[in-house]
């Protein structure tokens, strides 16, 4: 049972239900949540004609949310990243989406190179996140946690490789 809800852009604040678990309410043609460890969760949903928001869902801008009712926990917050159009045999018209979580805004920032040294993990982590919000708009932004990965000596030498996002250099490094 799960309550559904769009956004139209950052900027608004009440959202639009898509979705309501209720018999003769608002429904998705589809929709499906994927959840995993490192990686960028996704939620895939299908919208027909009769749907109030299907002419103004927009890549890149539009947001959604997804609530468990029964649990009483967001299963997916993030953005629509891609839409595709199709018509069915009997002429009814479907919009399916992708959406992706937040951490796909750390896929969109490239990492300059630098080489780095005498840092711990945290401080190294820390100059990681800093390099994507400084290029990237605020609510794309990124602030660090609790890091409780140690190591024996931090006069290690690290690396950043400007031919990496910031996912690609966190995930490896």
């Amino acid at each position: 049972m799960y309550k559904v809800t769009f956004y139209e852009d950052i900027n608004d604040k009440v959202g639009t239900i898509i979705h309501y678990p209720h018999v003769g309410s608002t429904k998705l043609s589809s929709g499906a949540v994927a959840q995993g460890i490192n990686v960028v969760n996704s939620f895939t949903f299908s919208l027909n004609m009769k749907s109030p928001v299907y002419t103004r869902v927009k890549p890149r801008k539009s947001l959604l949310k997804v609530y468990n009712t029964k649990t009483g926990k967001d299963e997916f917050n993030g953005y629509v990243l891609r839409l595709n159009s199709t018509m069915s045999d009997n002429g009814m018209y479907t919009k399916s989406f992708t959406a992706v979580d937040g951490l796909n805004y750390l896929k969109e920032t490239m990492q300059p190179f630098a080489e780095i040294r005498d840092t711990t993990p945290k401080q190294f982590l820390q100059i990681i996140i800093d390099n994507h919000n400084a290029n990237t708009d605020n609510h794309k932004k990124f602030i660090l946690g609790e890091v409780n990965v140690t190591n024996t000596t931090d006069n290690v030498y690290r690396f950043l490789a400007q031919d990496k996002n910031t996912f690609e250099t966190i995930y490896e490094k």
